[in-house]
């Protein structure tokens, strides 16, 4: 009985595969899927796909975890290459300025019989409105005499040792020097720092002609102070009726800060 069932079954069987062997050849033949090659698709494929992106997804994943800790040893690597960078354009930036500083000063042309004595600040003391110069009396410095910048008048010499000497800055409350605007006829005055690194001219006439923009210099009326150094240009002008008096408010060429070497003037 057992046999026979196995027979039977074993007919069955062959006899469904001769079919489903028929129905793909002819459907081969004819450029199409047969009926149950598609059937058998639309139930696997589903699930086929969700597999297949959910193995997408946690390959990703463990890639991203694995790979975490190099991808930040190379943000750090290329943030201190962007250090470098900026570091490396600020110093640049910075020798320009200093170029640009050395080229001014070497073309400066004093007063005839005035000789350039070079130095380089070695000392800033903004609060005491004073600087040190790698120059002194060994050099042929002396107290009295300008110290100039490319931009212009620097300070004025207050004190020297052999090798060095003290500079009091043009805008320091307790500088007084011979000045004019370069007008025609320039009108002359006093200059004096404010305290502020700003510095007033007070006009000898009342009635000045000088005017916001105009280029202050120095008079020359000195003889350890040759004229036509440039000082600042006047931003303000005011006026006194009542007391007769007529100044200008000065805004200095030189920013101390941004200056290394400077020229004497003997």
């Amino acid at each position: 009985m057992k046999l026979g069932r196995e027979l039977v079954l074993f007919v069955v069987l062959v006899a469904i595969g001769m079919f489903l062997g028929r129905t793909q050849t002819q459907a081969k033949s004819k450029g199409s899927i047969d009926p149950i090659s598609s059937s058998v698709q639309a139930i696997v494929n589903p699930p086929a796909r969700l597999l297949t992106g959910l193995a997408n997804s946690l390959e990703d994943f463990s890639n991203g975890l694995f790979g975490a800790s190099a991808l930040k040893r190379r943000n750090r690597d290329l943030e201190a290459q962007v250090q470098v960078s900026n570091l490396y354009a600020a110093e640049l930036s910075r020798l320009q300025r200093e170029l640009d500083s050395l080229r001014k000063v070497s073309g400066f042309s004093p007063s005839p019989g005035r000789t350039k004595i070079p130095a380089t600040i070695i000392g800033l003391f903004p609060k005491e409105y004073r600087i040190t110069i790698s120059a002194g009396s060994s050099q042929g410095v002396r107290p009295g005499l300008a110290v100039v910048s490319g931009e212009g008048l620097v300070g004025v010499v207050q004190t020297v040792s052999r090798s060095t000497a003290q500079v009091t800055l043009v805008y320091s409350p307790t500088i007084r020097i011979g000045a004019v605007a370069e007008r025609n006829p320039p009108p002359a005055g006093l200059l004096r720092g404010d305290s502020t690194e700003r510095l007033v001219l007070e006009f000898f006439d009342a009635q000045v002609s000088a005017a916001t923009g105009d280029l202050v210099v120095t008079s020359g009326f000195s003889d350890k102070i040759p004229g036509g150094i440039p000082i600042g240009r006047i931003a303000q002008i005011e006026k006194d009726e009542g007391f007769g008096t007529s100044k200008g408010l000065v805004f200095p060429n030189v920013r101390i800060g941004t200056v290394r070497e400077v020229i004497v003037l003997r």
